[in-house]
């Protein structure tokens, strides 16, 4: 009677230490799942931060562009900026006294975005007629 129990509590033994096996290998697998999605997901953070701050270059480039022409409305031309890290260019084209068009691009790391205004009007102070912002 006594061997039967002992090979019943082998079964049971040998059951339960499977069972912990595959519960273990379940747990690590959703452990690598999460592990792999949240690179994934600070990828894409990081990808849109470097997006923002190739934005943010090429308003800078736009401002600079704006401060050439309340120094001389007739300016034009191409120029480049080099601010923390990344860098903008920018065209002024001076289409007629009262069109002037400033397009940007700025870039950071492997982002690059652009910002074209156009201004109707230089004095006594500068209009934006129109703003616009892409990739």
């Amino acid at each position: 009677m006594e061997q039967h129990q002992l090979g019943k509590n082998k079964e049971q033994g040998f059951v339960s230490m499977l069972l912990v096996i595959v519960i273990t290998a379940v747990g690590i697998f959703i452990a690598l799942s999460i592990f792999s999605n949240s690179n994934l997901f600070s990828e894409g953070i990081i990808s849109f931060e470097d997006g923002q701050k190739a934005k943010a270059l090429a308003n800078a480039c736009i401002e600079d562009g704006l401060q050439r022409i309340r120094d001389n409305s007739s300016v034009s031309g191409s120029y480049n900026l080099t601010i923390g890290g990344g860098s903008c260019s920018y065209v002024i084209n001076n289409v007629s006294p009262t069109d002037i068009i400033i397009s940007s691009t700025g870039i950071f790391k492997e982002s690059t975005r652009t910002v074209t205004i156009t201004i109707n009007q230089t004095t006594p102070q500068i209009l934006i007629n129109t703003l616009n912002e892409g990739l």
